[in-house]
């Protein structure tokens, strides 16, 4: 692999303008090399002699006899493309070294905050406090007089009286400013990063995980700032490697010497943070165990999936479409799909709904692997933007692995049925239906440790956040969640006519859960727009920012459009009623369709700004070709009217109608999909010009920034604070403290006067990593 694709495959996408350009050198080396032939094939000017003292360019004959002066190509071009090249390594160097620097003085700050956060809350235990929480009183008895000047030094700084950092729907910073007294509002309310206040006491062990986690984090911070730095040493040295090839030189050793000299790649300070976290951490924690330490610090590298997934996957699939086509194979001539009275199999209807169910949501994982498939190739940051631990996410392979067993079970299930139903009577047939739901319920709540724990706890954990709008705050995963669960709502209605039938229809066979349904579906259809509803009015109290009661403003008009549609299609014994509530219908479903598009465009995708480079998309795209943005947003608008194709089936019996219900559901989830790709990329730009690649959050004990808080109660502190100088705080004396110097000026590269010198103290300084294979 060339190191130009290493490079732009390994680099941290939020600061790929912050690595070295390193295609643009290879241009400007080039374009040295073209200077340099120009130069040999130019005319020399020989008589500079004249009395005038100007520059007499010789003659030439041309046809005809006259003579004529010829065109001398940029006598002076290749100096000038030498002092470009020059200029284009400074400015590097520069840029390399004061992001670096930044970053270093960001992440030591961090340490000092979760270490010094982490000891208040081990007080606790040390002054022999049994319970599992703390009030306010007893931790700032612990914290000493120091904390609170800390803290209050902190909360004076004018960068964060200016603003607070709140993430909202759309993904942007908003600013909220901090009232004057939050210093003295700190100490009456105490604060986390996800509510740690209840009765008057803070949960000692919530926030001592959270801490545990954000040291997490912070390691892996460091991690990837090491990474950073190998890779821009990587990139200088192989630029000018090819600088002496191409140009036939060898002032590689001399500009190398000079590269190692730099701030960037000098600096031990990283390194010390490095080591005082894994002790501070393996002594907090682990109780001492570095190997359990380290197992939980340390991050794997990029996952390579083994053959067996890929195996046993495809094997899955085909197993699946086997089933699937033997399945079809006996139902095709028995069961009349398109009415649902058929007398085999048993209670067709009530299985159709069964069997959906289970499909919808094994379709959307299918979709969810393909999409981060994708996002994984173009190296989006999923992990940041979904909240997902880099120690023990899941990656495409295992979700596509995890997809392909589910369907595998689903279309058993549905041959089981479909044959044992036909060849037998009875209820039997019924039984395989009824263990698929409770297989896919088992997987999904599976307490043990197998099936990708930790990611089927994620979700869980998310879905219950979904479900607690009003009270939690609101983050990414759980308006992203949200969104795809708004386009499942008909699961809501299938589950509960599931529950329903097997406590009853299966017993009595009265067919009361039909008849309920009706009643039923509106509301359970609707939750999904509800909790999403309230999670914009959550957001618009913590942020004060009225575009999220817009965004409301959308899910209350889906919810209206759901009580109209059932109204419209309720049998009123009245034609003209019928026609009326129909037309009111259009109208709200309608003006809903508009509603939805358009904040789709504007908000979620960020498309149809007027002055961008991109006619009606946006300034910066992320994938390669125009036509898939233009496509997405006809076919946008398209998946979205899928609700008038009830209107052709108007005379069919409302039970036949469940099947254009499946087909309208595939339609909305396969518009989700697209949908996905867009709002995360949106997101992942909007990170990246915030240069943020990570979302470390420390809990405060004594956030109190008033009714104005963030959403987290969290101080996120800006750039200027924490370059700040705070003589409070200090990690480790005898070796570093926070640095308030400005970035070290950069070496001259080209000193021909120490040319000699330093080629002879070219020693062991310069520790270069391993060649990248070509």
């Amino acid at each position: 692999m060339k190191f130009g694709k290493y490079l732009d495959r390994h680099s941290i996408s939020a600061w790929k303008k912050k690595y070295v350009f390193y295609k643009q050198f290879k241009k400007q080396i080039k374009a040295i090399k073209r200077s340099l032939q120009e130069e040999e094939l130019s005319i020399p000017i020989t008589n500079l002699d004249n009395k005038n003292g100007d520059i007499e360019l010789p003659k030439i004959e041309v046809d005809g006899g006259a003579d004529q002066v010829p065109v001398i190509t940029r006598i002076n071009n290749n100096e000038r493309e030498e002092k470009k090249f020059e200029q284009m390594l400074k400015e590097e160097l520069d840029k390399v070294n004061s992001f670096f620097l930044l970053q270093e003085e960001e992440f030591s700050k961090q340490f000092q905050e979760i270490k010094h956060r982490v000891e208040i809350v081990s007080a606790k235990t040390s002054n022999g406090h049994g319970d599992d929480s703390l009030t306010a009183s007893q931790i700032n008895h612990h914290t000493g007089e120091n904390f609170g000047k800390t803290i209050s030094h902190l909360f004076h700084q004018p960068s964060i009286r200016k603003r607070f950092r709140h993430s909202d729907d759309t993904g942007s910073e908003m600013s909220t400013p901090v009232p004057e007294d939050a210093a003295s509002k700190a100490i009456a309310y105490a604060g986390s990063a996800e509510t740690y206040w209840g009765g008057g006491h803070l949960k000692y062990s919530k926030i001592r995980r959270s801490l545990k986690r954000a040291l997490e984090e912070n390691y892996r911070e460091i991690e990837v700032l090491k990474e950073y730095v190998t890779l821009n040493h990587t990139a200088f040295r192989k630029i000018f490697k090819k600088y002496d090839k191409v140009l036939d030189r060898d002032n590689s050793t001399e500009f190398m010497k000079n590269i190692s000299d730099q701030y960037f790649y000098k600096s031990q300070k990283i390194y010390f943070i490095e080591r005082d976290i894994e002790q501070f951490y393996k002594n907090t924690f682990k109780h001492g165990n570095r190997r359990d330490a380290m197992a939980k610090l340390r991050v794997p590298k990029d996952f390579h999936a083994s053959s067996s997934i890929i195996f046993f996957t495809g094997q899955f699939i085909g197993m699946a479409l086997i089933l699937f086509i033997f399945s079809v194979r006996y139902m095709v001539n028995t069961v009349p799909l398109l009415y649902f009275t058929p007398n085999y199999p048993i209670d067709f209807l009530s299985m159709f709904i069964l069997f959906r169910l289970v499909f919808l949501p094994i379709l959307l994982l299918w979709y969810m692997g393909i999409l981060f498939y994708i996002c994984n190739g173009k190296n989006l940051n999923l992990m940041m933007i979904l909240g997902w631990d880099a120690r023990s996410h899941i990656t495409h392979y295992h979700i596509l692995a995890m997809a392909s067993i589910l369907t595998f079970l689903w279309t058993l299930a549905l041959f089981l049925y479909s044959y044992l139903g036909i060849h037998i009577d009875g209820k039997l047939p019924i039984l395989f239906p009824f263990l698929l739901v409770l297989l896919v319920l088992g997987v999904l709540l599976c307490p043990f440790d197998i099936f990708f724990r930790h990611s089927r706890f994620w979700l869980v954990n998310t879905i219950r956040r979904f479900f607690f709008a009003p009270f939690l705050p609101v983050k990414f995963k759980d308006f992203f969640l949200g969104d795809q669960l708004t386009s499942l709502s008909i699961i809501f209605s299938d589950f509960e006519y599931v529950i329903c039938y097997f406590v009853s229809d299966f017993w009595t066979r009265d067919d009361i859960c039909w008849r309920l349904n009706p009643y039923l579906k509106p509301i359970l259809i609707a939750l999904p727009h509800l909790f999403r509803a309230l999670q914009s009015i959550r957001r618009y109290k913590d942020t004060k920012q009225k575009i999220h009661m817009v965004n409301c403003g959308k899910y209350s008009m889906n919810i209206l459009n759901i009580v109209a549609s059932s109204l419209a299609h309720a049998k009123w014994g009245n034609t003209k009623a019928t026609t009326g509530l129909t037309v009111v219908w259009i109208f709200i479903a309608s003006v809903s369709t508009i509603y939805g598009t358009m904040w789709d465009f504007l908000m979620d995708w960020g498309v149809l700004r007027r002055h961008s480079r991109h006619f009606l998309l946006r300034h910066h795209l992320f994938f390669d070709h125009k036509n898939v943005y233009y496509f997405a947003m006809i076919s946008n608008v398209l998946m979205r009217v899928s609700w008038a194709f009830n209107l052709s089936f108007e005379s069919y019996p409302s039970k036949t109608k469940e099947l254009i219900v499946f087909a309208t559901a595939i339609v909305e989830i396969t518009r989700r999909f697209q949908w996905n790709f867009f709002r995360l990329e949106n997101e992942h730009l909007s990170n990246c010009e915030k240069f943020k690649a990570f979302d470390l959050k420390i809990p405060d004990a004594f956030p109190g920034i008033g009714k104005n808080s963030s959403n987290n109660n969290l101080v996120s502190l800006d750039q200027s604070v924490l370059n700040s100088n705070n003589n409070n705080i200090e990690l480790t004396p005898t070796l570093y403290r926070v640095s308030t110097t400005t970035p070290p000026v950069t070496p001259p590269l080209f000193d021909n006067d120490n040319n000699n010198n330093n080629n002879n103290n070219n020693n062991n300084n310069n520790n270069e990593e391993e060649e990248v294979k070509q």
